[in-house]
């Protein structure tokens, strides 16, 4: 690529000698420039169109250097603006890491202790089914026992009446 562009450079440059070069008579010219303002008329030294057009080249040169560099300074404001931003992004993001670390390392310490009372849970845990199912198994029985008073209730109270139907 470096070499393409001068490459490129070089054949601009041969190209503007070869016009200078074949219309001599017109750039070695000179030329006078004046002006008439009704009460006086001014008039400039003789110049050859070849320093014309090189003063014009460096004019325009220079206009377009300074637009460029007019941008150039409104961008570094904006990038050192854009990087104390960041410097104050970064240093919220490394407070918060910090944060984060110390409420990972206190889960941590949580969770050990969670972890040594959770035996305990567990063990409590399987103690609470197991008198739930005792608890359970009692109130079957109870259930069974009641659903068996009822039926002897149930059998006397129609005994009377089975006796009473056999009284003629």
């Amino acid at each position: 690529m470096k070499k393409l562009k001068i490459a490129l450079w070089a054949a601009l440059l041969g190209f503007i000698f070869l016009i200078v070069y074949q219309n001599h008579p017109f750039f070695l010219g000179k030329q006078s420039f004046g002006i008439n303002l009704l009460v006086a008329d001014y008039r400039t030294p003789e110049v050859y169109n070849l320093a014309l057009f090189f003063i014009c080249f460096i004019a325009g040169l220079l206009l377009g250097s300074y637009f460029v560099l007019q941008d150039r300074l409104k961008f570094r404001k904006k990038i050192k603006a854009l990087n104390a931003n960041k410097k104050s992004h970064q240093a919220e993001i490394d407070g918060l890491q910090k944060e984060l670390q110390t409420l990972r390392t206190e889960a941590s310490g949580i969770d050990a202790k969670t972890e040594a009372s959770g035996i305990d849970a567990k063990t409590e845990a399987s103690e609470i089914d197991a008198k739930t199912e005792a608890s359970e198994i009692d109130a079957k029985t109870e259930a069974s026992e009641i659903d068996a008073k009822t039926v002897v209730i149930t059998a006397e109270s129609q005994e009377p009446t089975k006796a009473q139907d056999r009284q003629p």
